[in-house]
């Protein structure tokens, strides 16, 4: 766990190390030993600095961050952003897969290519979508209750205001919509979000 491997009784001399970590190899060198001590190795592993933002939230704390291995799918790294929208992941050199979910929207699927100390800004794929509840003579209504769902899972409620408009944000997909009012379900609706609507 702190990066120390201890060898024991090793006779001195010149040796030839490979260091493997997550099925990458991070360290291909040699290494003089003539006395007992520490002997640090730095490795091709970097600190992957990750911004995760969104233009009408700004950034997305709690959003959960996987790095994985593209070949075998073996995840390498995982962690949450803060409330700055930002997380650091340690990964070795390569190019891997990375995607970001928040709340229960899958927001970015991408390629981190030789990561490096930089960072790495990620726009959420996420959308507002907005409704206009109006009754039969076009009126707007107060007071709606949408419930959201997602494969049959309630992701979001969301009231009308007095102009009958309630707004929420969504990730890319298809949803389920009820409407209910004064505890009476007045409607439904199907939906397919992939832009602003």
């Amino acid at each position: 766990k702190n990066g120390t491997a201890s060898l024991k009784q090793v006779p001195g001399g010149l040796y030839y190390i490979n260091i493997i970590w997550h099925d990458t190899l991070v360290f291909n060198g040699s290494l003089s030993i003539n006395s007992n001590g520490i002997f640090p190795i730095n490795v091709s592993v970097y600190e992957q600095s990750i911004y995760v933002t969104y233009p009408q939230i700004g950034s997305i704390d709690l959003a959960y961050i996987e790095i994985y291995n593209i070949t075998t799918g073996n995840i390498i790294g995982f962690n949450y952003t803060n409330i700055n929208g930002f997380s650091q992941i340690p990964i070795p050199t390569g190019d891997y897969g990375i995607s970001v979910f928040w709340k229960t929207f899958t927001i970015y699927n991408g390629i981190v290519h030789e990561p490096s100390n930089s960072s790495l800004r990620i726009t959420a794929e996420l959308y507002n979508f907005s409704i206009n509840t109006l009754d039969y003579n076009n009126q707007p209504i107060a007071g709606v209750v949408i419930n959201i769902y997602e494969n049959n899972t309630l992701i979001s409620t969301t009231i009308s205001g007095n102009n009958g408009i309630s707004s929420t944000v969504l990730g890319k997909g298809s949803y389920s919509l009820q409407f209910y009012y004064m505890g009476y379900n007045v409607g439904q609706a199907q939906i397919a979000i992939n832009t602003n609507i």
